[in-house]
């Protein structure tokens, strides 16, 4: 593995809707995730186009826990499960 090559992470958060990129020529609506410690991130399954929503990964305002990429604010996840 790379030195720099981003790890896997687990995250645990709730699913919400938002507007995203906000007052760029980029800005549109997205699936986020929102996370004590992170506070609001995309939420993109990895290989899935960045710019279109898609079906919820899980019930808009479920606790979910996902394993994935953090890069700046997104949260490329590979897998994602509902908690509680």
């Amino acid at each position: 593995m790379a030195a720099n090559a981003p790890r896997t992470q687990r995250l645990r958060g709730r699913i919400d809707s938002a507007v995203v990129r906000r007052g760029t020529a980029s800005d549109h609506d997205a699936w986020v995730l929102v996370n004590a410690k992170h506070g609001r991130l995309l939420l993109k399954h990895l290989g899935d186009n960045a710019f279109e929503k898609g079906t919820p990964p899980a019930e808009p305002g479920s606790e979910v826990e996902a394993v994935g990429y953090l890069l700046g604010g997104e949260f490329r996840y590979t897998t994602l499960k509902r908690v509680g």
